[in-house]
């Protein structure tokens, strides 16, 4: 069953996404099975879907949920109200100009998480990410032998 580890509600603005980012890493580090690598990518794609949420959406209420369980780590991105339209995951790649000056948030978002879903359940959108944890295994043991 999962387990609950972090939620958090937010209204998308650069303050609040920048504590959401720093309080969201270190709740997952303070968890052993948690890696830093781990830590990094969920606070990285977290933070590029609410950036997303701050240039595209309304100012309403983002919450942020991370579930623990066995040996993998889910965090959902839930959203009111969503304006325009979301792609599906498949289209979420980088922009075909690189020079381009956005367009390569939610490729980023696909390409640190493990998997990546879209849920559209009346007026809500959610995006969960998937992150194993065989990846924080090798972190910790790579850190415990850099630290002996």
């Amino acid at each position: 069953m999962p387990s609950e580890i972090f939620r958090r509600q937010v209204v998308p603005r650069a303050a609040e996404l920048s504590a959401l980012r720093i309080d969201l890493h270190d709740a997952l580090r303070s968890i052993p099975r948690v890696g830093r690598d781990v830590a990094s990518r969920v606070a990285i794609a977290v933070s590029e879907l609410g950036t997303n949420v701050a240039r595209h959406g309304p100012p309403s209420p983002v919450t942020v949920r991370a579930d623990l369980d066995n040996g993998e780590l889910t965090v959902d991105v839930d959203q009111l109200d969503p304006v325009g339209a979301i792609p599906p995951v498949e289209e979420w790649n980088l922009p075909n100009d690189p020079l381009a000056a956005t367009g390569r948030g939610l490729a980023i978002v696909r390409q640190v998480a493990d998997w990546v879903r879209l849920h559209r359940l009346d007026r809500r959108v959610i995006v969960r990410l998937g992150f194993s944890l065989e990846s924080s295994s090798s972190d910790a043991l790579r850190a415990s032998a850099h630290a002996g």
